[in-house]
């Protein structure tokens, strides 16, 4: 079966885009598992079947890499959206995306993507987990440690936990053993969170189904709801997050470079529509800058980050515009 995609990303938290608006993909399940390897397949935290719907512009499927179903995803759906956007497939500025977490709408401002995440979900059953009410420093044991867990729903589950040291935490080895943790049903996301200040808070995450990620939107929101909630941060917070130790950093000298180089190759080799082969894997052409702590994100050979934005109600969330070859 020949199948075209596209391999897109915001702020790391990387996808591919498989357009189904004309044509079902039969077997999607195990198409996205043999897909999602990242040394035999193409490799990616999430699948965003982009379909039609009779309620909505268009409906966003989101697959983890295991083949799991799920109801939500912040930097999905701006992938999502600017996809449309740069095939042509609406004219609309702002769009209504249906997802199993409600209609979701994405907007074009200045170029960018910004996203409304809607309000957050506190009650426990909604979440859900197995308690009613709000969960706020609710003891959780897990092996021989015993964790404070405050939970929020923002359309999908997220146990948010609080640490001294983020980046020498052991989220590989508790973020796994929370995830399916019988308190939550349809299993969870789990974010590791250091207080940096009152106005900035640092993240790691465990997303249910994919693993350690990059960045994670709708847990970046859930964490700043948890620590307004907790009484740690003011109303307005920034949510920075700590990239993987094993990838390669610059500097921004040579980010400068590297992005004069692909504006370079855009203007001589740039099509209708983003090109995308089986060699170029994101293993082998993304590339890792430093940058102010706010500002991290990707630049590679298909995708250009950019700057935070503020999305309603305070939160900061990232944008990702799309470089095509």
């Amino acid at each position: 079966m020949k199948l075209n995609f596209t391999k897109m990303h915001g702020l790391g938290n990387d996808f591919i885009v498989l357009d189904a608006v004309k044509k079902e993909i039969p077997g999607i399940v195990r198409v996205v598992k043999k897909l999602a390897d990242r040394r035999f397949g193409v490799g990616f935290d999430q699948a965003l079947i982009l379909k039609g719907s009779k309620k909505a512009d268009f409906r966003m499927d989101i697959y983890n890499s295991d083949g799991g179903r799920v109801e939500m995803c912040g930097n999905g759906i701006r992938c999502l959206a600017q996809y449309i956007w740069t095939n042509r497939l609406s004219r609309k500025a702002r769009l209504d995306i249906e997802t199993l977490a409600g209609i979701i709408r994405p907007e074009r401002v200045d170029g960018l993507v910004r996203v409304d995440m809607g309000e957050p979900i506190l009650d426990g059953k909604l979440i859900p987990t197995i308690v009613e009410g709000q969960i706020v420093d609710r003891p959780l044991a897990i092996n021989d440690t015993s964790f404070e867990i405050t939970c929020v729903s923002m359309g999908n589950p997220h146990c948010v936990i609080y640490v001294d040291d983020v980046d020498n935490f052991a989220v590989t080895k508790y973020g796994p053993l929370i995830e399916v943790n019988k308190f939550f049903p349809r299993k969870t996301n789990v974010e590791f969170i250091e207080v940096v200040s009152r106005k900035k808070i640092k993240m790691r995450v465990w997303e249910r189904g994919a693993g350690e990620t990059l960045a994670c939107g709708t847990g970046a929101c859930a964490s700043a709801v948890a620590s307004m909630i907790k009484g740690l941060t003011d109303r307005k917070v920034t949510v920075v997050r700590k990239f993987l130790p094993a990838l390669q950093s610059f500097n921004q000298a040579a980010e400068k470079a590297h992005l004069r180089r692909c504006q370079r190759r855009s203007q001589l080799r740039r099509t209708n529509k983003v090109r995308l082969i089986a060699r170029l894997l994101d293993a082998l052409h993304m590339e890792l800058f430093e940058q102010p702590e706010e500002n991290q994100m990707f630049f590679g050979n298909l995708l250009k980050g950019n700057r935070p934005f503020r999305a309603q109600g305070g939160f900061k969330c990232s944008q990702a515009r799309l470089q095509p070859l």
